[in-house]
C-alpha cells in the first residue's frame, strides 16, 4: 500500500496508543487524514483479527483520549484480501491533544510539540495582539520568581503533559511560550512574577443582603499563590460535616473541593485582564460566590451548557494552555460540567451567571 503524508499505518490493534497519537498528529498537521490498522509502516499489508467489539473499543479509546472532539468514520476494509481497519478523520479545531500532549507529523513520525509551538497553533502569526495574555508585559525576565517557575515545571512534568527540556534559560522560557518580543508576556507575568500582579477581594457578610460586612481580606500575588490562599480562605469559612462510612468517619465540605478548584481556575483563566476590577470572593449565609471581570463567551450559554468536551473558548489561550500543562485544567471544555456534576453529587445547587461586567459561579449553601 502506498504511503503519503496524510496516512498513518499501524500493524496491530495492540498498538492502540500509538494509533491515537498518530490521529492527533495527523489532525494537527493537516486537519484530516487516514489511519489503517493491519498495515506495517512501509505499506506492507499484514491484516488483523478483529470484530465489531474491536471497532467499539477503538472508538471509545479515541473519545476518551483525544480532545477536542472531531469527525471520523471507522470501518473494516479488505486490502489485498486481508482484513484491515480504516479510520477516516477530519477536524478543524486544532490543537488536538492525545493523552494530554500535542503532536505533529514529521517524515511519517509523531513529534511532541513544545508549549510555544502549541501557542502558534492556538494563535496564528500576526493575530497574537488580539489576546491580552500573549502581549509582552512590563515585567523584566530577571525578576522571574524562580521558585514558582520550578514548581510549575515540576508540576507540568508530573502531569505528563510537558515535553522534556531545560526551561530555566532564556531559550527554555521561549519554548515554554512565555516570551514575546524578548520580553515576558502577560501570561508569564501572571504565573511567575514576583511583583504581585493579581489582586483578589474576599468578603464575608453576616446577612444575605450584603449590608453587614464582617470580614474583608485582600490578597496580592501571582496566580498560583493567590489561588492557594483563596482556597484556604473558602475552606476555613464553609461548613464541614461528618460523613459515616463502614469503617471510619471523615469530614466532608459543603462545597466539593473539586468543584471549588475548577470554579477558581475558570475564574482566573477566563477573566478580562484589561478590566482593572479585581476577582472577588463573596460569602454570605446562603451562598458562596466566585466572581471575575469579563463575561462568559457569548457563543456559549453558561446556564445550559452541559455538553461534554465542547470546544473551549478561553479569553486567555496562552494562560489556559499553561494551566492545562500544569494539570490545573483537567480537560478542555469540561469546567462547567465538572462543577455542575460535582455539585449535584453533593446535593448542592450551583448557578453560572453573567451580570454587569463579569461572570459568577454561585454555590447555594444548604
Amino acid at each position: 500500500m502506498k504511503t503519503n503524508k496524510t496516512r498513518a499505518f499501524i500493524s496491530s490493534t495492540t498498538q492502540l496508543k500509538k494509533a491515537i497519537i498518530s490521529i492527533s498528529a495527523l489532525l494537527n498537521s493537516f486537519g484530516q487524514g487516514d489511519l489503517y490498522f493491519g498495515v506495517e509502516k512501509d505499506g506492507k499489508v499484514v491484516g488483523i483479527e478483529a470484530t465489531k467489539k474491536t471497532l467499539n473499543y477503538i472508538s471509545k479509546s479515541i473519545s476518551k483520549n483525544i480532545t477536542p472532539k472531531f469527525d471520523y468514520q471507522i470501518s473494516f476494509l479488505s486490502i489485498n484480501s486481508r482484513k484491515c481497519i480504516h479510520i477516516s478523520l477530519f477536524g478543524k479545531h486544532s490543537p488536538y491533544y492525545a493523552y494530554g500532549k500535542v503532536y505533529k507529523r514529521k517524515e511519517n513520525r509523531n513529534i511532541q510539540l513544545f508549549p510555544n509551538e502549541i501557542n502558534q497553533m492556538i494563535i496564528p502569526n500576526g493575530s497574537y495582539k488580539k489576546f491580552w495574555d500573549s502581549l509582552p508585559s512590563d515585567f523584566p525576565m530577571q525578576n522571574i520568581d524562580e521558585q514558582h517557575l520550578n514548581k510549575f515545571i515540576e508540576k507540568a512534568k508530573k502531569s505528563g503533559r510537558l515535553k522534556s527540556g531545560d526551561y530555566l534559560t532564556v531559550g527554555g522560557l521561549k519554548k515554554l511560550g512565555v516570551v514575546q518580543n524578548n520580553r515576558i508576556n502577560n501570561a508569564g507575568k501572571l504565573l511567575f512574577s514576583s511583583d504581585n500582579p493579581l489582586r483578589v477581594d474576599m468578603k464575608i457578610y453576616s446577612d444575605d443582603e450584603q449590608d453587614n460586612l464582617v470580614e474583608h481580606k485582600i490578597i496580592h500575588g501571582n496566580l498560583h499563590y493567590v489561588m492557594k490562599r483563596v482556597i484556604i480562605f473558602i475552606k476555613s469559612n464553609m461548613e464541614w460535616k461528618d460523613k459515616n462510612y463502614k469503617d471510619h468517619k471523615e469530614k466532608v465540605p459543603e462545597i466539593p473541593i473539586k468543584a471549588l478548584c475548577e470554579a477558581l481556575v475558570n475564574s482566573f483563566c477566563h477573566r478580562d485582564y484589561k478590566n482593572d476590577e479585581s476577582n472577588k470572593i463573596i460569602i454570605t449565609g446562603d451562598q458562596i460566590e466566585i466572581y471575575n471581570p469579563g463575561k462568559f463567551p457569548d457563543i456559549l450559554n453558561p446556564s445550559t451548557n452541559r455538553e461534554k468536551n465542547h470546544t473551549s473558548f478561553p479569553r486567555n489561550p496562552i494562560l489556559a494552555n499553561l494551566l492545562y500543562l500544569s494539570g490545573d485544567i483537567k480537560k478542555w471544555g469540561s469546567g462547567l460540567d465538572t462543577i455542575q456534576r460535582e455539585s449535584e453529587h453533593a446535593d448542592l445547587d450551583v448557578e453560572f451567571k453573567n451580570g454587569g461586567q463579569g461572570f459568577s459561579t454561585i454555590f447555594y449553601r444548604n
